[in-house]
């Protein structure tokens, strides 16, 4: 009987140190699935969508690893996608530059042929490198704003199972500008006709 006691008391004595170090383990998760946001309700790219000059706001990565070091490092990073199927990227180190110069940096530093093709339907982006495929990424662009993320972003990310971390890189873009909203045409006043007398 005192066997009995003493393993059932060693048991409830052990029993919150194990369940406290679950517990530790589980916060431990939930604070890295915090760290990762929820992505924002968001449309495939299109061609139309995306032509134009991006510069990198921020990048989600979990676990945090070289893309997200780069960011920091490097906050300037810019993309360049062109109507006729060229594209160019330019890290700009610390200094942000306006859309003109990093056109003309990444005009000046390209070095061969490099083409994209975007799956209109899928929204994924295929990059090539004088005709040889290089790259897949999937392509969103944020259609309703969701805490840290706005209406018109883009985002883009490796097709899942691509790589093993989480990675997601959020751009904005800078050019062309989008157009100013007209405002509404207020509807003209009807014009007040006296009765006719007879």
């Amino acid at each position: 009987m005192t066997k009995r006691l003493a393993v059932l008391v060693v048991f409830l004595l052990a029993w919150p140190f194990s369940a406290s170090a679950q517990q530790s383990q589980s916060l431990q998760q939930t604070a890295q699935d915090e760290s990762f946001p929820q992505l924002p309700p968001s449309s495939p790219c299109r061609q139309a969508d995306i032509v134009g000059i991006w510069s990198l706001v921020h990048v989600y990565e979990s676990p945090s690893g070289s893309e997200a070091a780069a960011a920091v490092s490097s906050p300037s990073q810019y993309m360049l996608f062109d109507a006729n199927n060229t594209f160019g990227k330019y890290n700009a180190g610390n200094t942000p530059l306006p859309p003109d110069q990093v056109r003309a940096q990444i005009l000046s530093h390209a070095s061969g042929v490099q083409q994209y093709v975007v799956q209109d339907k899928t929204g994924f982006i295929f990059f090539y490198d004088n005709s040889v495929a290089f790259d897949t990424q999937a392509c969103f662009i944020v259609a309703n704003p969701v805490d840290a993320f706005y209406e018109g972003e883009m985002l883009l990310m490796p097709p899942e199972g691509q790589i093993k971390e989480r990675l997601v890189k959020v751009y904005a873009k800078i050019w062309p500008p989008k157009p100013k909203p007209q405002p509404q045409a207020q509807p003209r006043p009807q014009p007040y006709m006296m009765p006719r007398q007879r």
